[in-house]
């Protein structure tokens, strides 16, 4: 499965409507983790966009559905996603996790 990357801020990012199927679960259920979990969560890890980002993002997005988002998504860098995974407690989260750590210790 391969998701979106789009430009932000100057770094590339993932959206968390995009990575939470990755990890088998709701986007409401990651955004809920990283918003009680802020503190690992550095700009240079995850952001939420401003409403000016979002509508400039979603102008770009020509399959994007305009009643499927609330609230501007939060967007993960690389590291985020890493991070969001150490925080997620499905069995795809975890294996992800693993894998990551086995990978580079």
């Amino acid at each position: 499965m391969s998701i979106p990357i789009y430009h932000v801020r100057g770094q590339a990012v993932a959206f968390a409507n995009d990575i939470a199927p990755l990890f088998e679960v709701k986007t409401a259920r990651l955004n809920q983790q990283v918003k009680r979990n802020l503190n690992r969560f550095s700009d240079g890890y995850a952001f939420q966009l401003t409403d000016a980002e979002w509508e400039v993002q979603r102008s770009h997005i020509t399959t994007f559905n305009a009643g499927r988002l609330k609230y501007p998504p939060w967007a993960f860098t690389e590291h985020g996603v890493v991070m969001a995974a150490t925080l997620l407690r499905s069995e795809t989260a975890v294996r992800a996790s693993r894998m990551i750590v086995e990978t580079f210790v």
